[in-house]
């Protein structure tokens, strides 16, 4: 069975960089030795961030996880996304991040 790792990002109003980070992912190359699930807990944002996520979920063929944590604070949208991640490895990365 491959490793699982989940990449966990938590977004708050930065709809425009948490695009070009998932689109970013959307370029990864991988070998088959592994398996990824991406995680995108919005953290009560005002923004597109959820017109956004529509528009690029199909894209991921199911990888990309998506849920809304209503508790402002990053430490509740991280806790959020580690009680749905499945993965054995845990990545943390920023929704202003290129990949």
């Amino acid at each position: 069975m491959q490793t699982l790792f989940s990449i966990i990002i938590s977004t708050y109003n930065r709809c425009d960089h948490l695009r070009t980070t998932l689109e970013s992912m959307l370029l990864l190359q991988v070998d088959g030795s592994f398996e990824y699930e991406i995680i995108v807990i919005n953290n009560n944002s005002q923004d597109q961030t959820d017109l956004i996520i529509k528009n690029l979920q199909l894209k991921f063929n199911n990888r990309l996880f998506y849920y809304h944590e209503l508790r402002q604070g990053k430490s509740f949208a991280l806790n959020t996304a580690i009680e749905k991640a499945k993965g054995e490895i845990l990545i943390f990365t920023d929704d202003d991040v290129i990949v």
